[in-house]
């Protein structure tokens, strides 16, 4: 019998442990990740000036953020040189040429990231890569890596004088890469624009000019869609889904679609004119659809 007692003692000495640990959470490990469009990150090149934002909401991550999970608890950003990359739990800054180690960390666990900057002088463009004289896309990048095209879009435009600017409501150019031509410079376009980070629907590229009424015919649209290299596939003198006047063509060797239309509008001086907008997009099986079925891309911001 005392052996009896003494098992049932046991039995509720072992309960009583089973029941107190019962509800607690396992240990989590600390980690961390850093992805930048989905893929880890270990190195990154930035150019001086460039900024690359830092966020944990991959759902809301503007193009070329870097999306941070860390667990369990919150996360620290820290640069090896400052002056070099200045660095915060919200965004990298490009300072200076050189390189510098950037680390991410949450408790124990991190993440390092080796940052190379360069100076404006090291950028390279090709002029080849120019259609017509004004539109540059370089040859050898996609549409979806558009907003790390700034640093070479600098450097092209800055050769045929045309400047930087940004839409008033996207100072910061987080939507879009503005360029103009400067004062006196003679150019077939008033501005161009790179939709980097559009509100919906694909990267797109929108080229504007404006001209006299009765510019808008069926040479010359050919004219236009040839000066700047879509001379396959041209519709001409066709109309839109919404009836505003159109015309498109391909440039098959680029692998690009242009989608070219006029609305006729009126300058600040009372003037009636026709402004010409040419949209660029990466070319997809989609682009051969007859334009009576297509729409503009819409541009985020209207200076």
């Amino acid at each position: 019998m005392k052996k009896f007692f003494a098992a049932l003692g046991a039995l509720a000495i072992v309960g009583m442990v089973a029941v107190g640990c019962k509800g607690k959470d396992p240990k989590v490990e600390d980690s961390i990740t850093v992805k930048q469009r989905g893929k880890d990150v270990t190195a990154l090149t930035m150019s001086v000036g460039d900024k690359v934002a830092i966020t944990t909401n991959a759902a809301s991550a503007a193009d070329g953020a870097l999306v941070v999970v860390a667990k369990p608890a919150g996360f620290t950003v820290t640069s090896s040189d400052q002056n070099v990359v200045a660095a915060s739990n919200t965004a990298l800054e490009a300072k200076a040429a050189g390189t510098a180690k950037v680390t991410f960390t949450s408790g124990k666990a991190k993440v390092e990231v080796a940052v190379t900057v360069k100076k404006g002088e090291d950028v390279t463009f090709d002029p080849k890569n120019f259609l017509g004289k004004e539109i540059y896309i370089p040859s050898d990048k996609k549409f979806e890596m558009m907003k790390d095209w700034k640093a070479e879009l600098l450097k092209a435009y800055g050769s045929i004088n045309w400047e930087f600017t940004a839409y008033d409501d996207d100072k910061n150019s987080e939507r879009t890469y503005l360029f103009v031509a400067k004062d006196g410079v003679q150019s077939v376009l008033g501005r161009v624009t790179f939709v980097h980070n559009p509100t919906s629907g694909p990267k797109f590229i929108s080229a504007e000019a404006g001209y006299q009424l009765g510019f808008w015919k069926k040479d010359t649209q050919k004219n236009l869609l040839d000066l700047f290299g879509f001379v396959d596939n041209q519709k001409l003198d066709a109309k839109l889904k919404d009836g505003t006047p159109a015309a498109g063509g391909e440039n098959k060797a680029r692998g690009l679609d242009a989608l070219m239309f006029m609305k006729k509008q009126t300058a600040r001086n009372g003037q009636e004119y026709e402004h010409v907008t040419l949209q660029i997009s990466e070319l997809q099986s989609k682009s051969a659809t007859t334009l009576s079925k297509r729409m503009p891309y819409s541009i985020p911001y209207e200076k």
